[in-house]
């Protein structure tokens, strides 16, 4: 019996390099000219987002890692590129295309046989990330062994590998990218696994904090990620093409005038200490 599968992924902190890597472009607008089909697994040994041969590369970044695996014996792989990608997902049923998008994922491409996908990295984005089998989840508590975003309502089945979720998806065209639906798994805001914020989110839900509150808060720091995020954008997509915008207020030369008007939410909370 062959088992290839044993896959604990844990990355070193992020580094910035001195310039913006240089990609072959050329080579992997040609790669994605043939469409490649592989499994997403949910794998929470991996603490960030890996894509693998089904995804395709949408922008990059300056931020490299060290990958290490689940023995100090193995060698650590070096320089591995924190990326924007995205993968096709088709209905079997409705015959539709999604593009899923995985922000501040680590680029693989055909090095790995299958994505992975880090089941928090996905809650941090707000999505509700239900991977017990339904076989094997409490009577009194039913699953649905899917994945959901609450905020385009869309729901993502989980099938079985063995013991692993997942689904099937493929790399996407450039037509499909322009054309299909965009659903973000993860976002691009900056994802750090070794931060103490996680273990302080942890011990705030066991001090019985409101959710309230506590939504409150992570709506006002969204806010201010938006703010403060940089406009600029590597791409290795041509940029003739029609080129999508991540802030709503770059879509528009004003904010007033036959685009109507424009808003602000700004938010006050009081919480006894």
């Amino acid at each position: 019996m062959s088992r290839q599968r044993t896959s604990t992924c844990v990355t070193s902190g992020r580094r910035v390099v001195a310039q913006v890597r240089q990609r072959k472009v050329h080579k992997a607008q040609k790669r994605h000219k043939e469409i490649v089909h592989s499994t997403c697994e949910l794998d929470s040994q991996a603490d960030t987002c890996v894509a693998g041969p089904n995804c395709i590369l949408l922008e990059y970044t300056d931020q490299v890692v060290n990958i290490s695996a689940y023995s100090e014996q193995l060698e650590t792989m070096e320089n591995i590129p924190i990326d924007t990608t995205a993968t096709a997902l088709d209905d079997p049923k409705t015959g539709i295309t999604t593009i899923l998008v995985i922000g501040q994922a680590l680029y693989m491409g055909d090095k790995v046989k299958s994505t992975f996908l880090c089941p928090n990295q996905l809650r941090a984005n707000g999505l509700v990330v239900d991977n017990i089998p339904k076989h094997l989840a409490p009577k009194d508590r039913p699953s649905s062994h899917s994945i959901y975003s609450p905020d385009d309502d869309y729901v993502i089945p989980l099938n079985m590998k063995g013991i692993f979720s997942g689904f099937e998806t493929r790399t996407p065209t450039w037509e499909e990218l322009d054309t299909c639906r965009h659903i973000k798994l993860t976002n691009d805001h900056a994802w750090n696994p070794h931060s103490t914020d996680n273990l302080t989110e942890h011990l705030i839900g066991d001090c019985g904090i409101p959710s309230e509150y506590r939504r409150i808060m992570q709506v006002i720091q969204e806010n201010l990620n938006y703010v403060v995020s940089p406009f600029i954008r590597h791409t290795t997509r041509p940029i003739e093409q029609r080129f999508r915008t991540r802030q709503a207020q770059l879509r528009y030369n004003q904010l007033v005038g036959r685009h109507g008007r424009f808003y602000t939410a700004p938010s006050f909370c009081q919480y006894p200490h």
